[in-house]
């Protein structure tokens, strides 16, 4: 079962952010690491919303609502 106060690296890939869907690998390493996001367990596992709304970052905070409203209107579907 997954978990869905994470968000993954596919939740990323998924948000359409700056008119394009997801970051690049090596711009997402980078923010991770200047945020204090663990990359190997973003990788893995992936991160709890509540992190990454701390940042203060706006994208991050944009791949948050996405994944939410993504994940409402999937469960919405059964």
């Amino acid at each position: 079962m997954k978990d869905h106060s994470l968000i993954t690296l596919a939740d990323v890939n998924a948000a359409t952010l700056t008119g394009r869907h997801g970051l690049c690998r090596r711009g997402l390493r980078a923010w991770a690491k200047a945020n204090r996001i663990d990359w190997a367990e973003f990788i893995a596992h992936g991160v709890p919303i509540e992190a990454l709304l701390a940042t203060g970052d706006a994208l991050a905070a944009d791949v948050v609502r996405q994944t939410l409203a993504r994940r409402e209107a999937g469960n919405g579907q059964r």
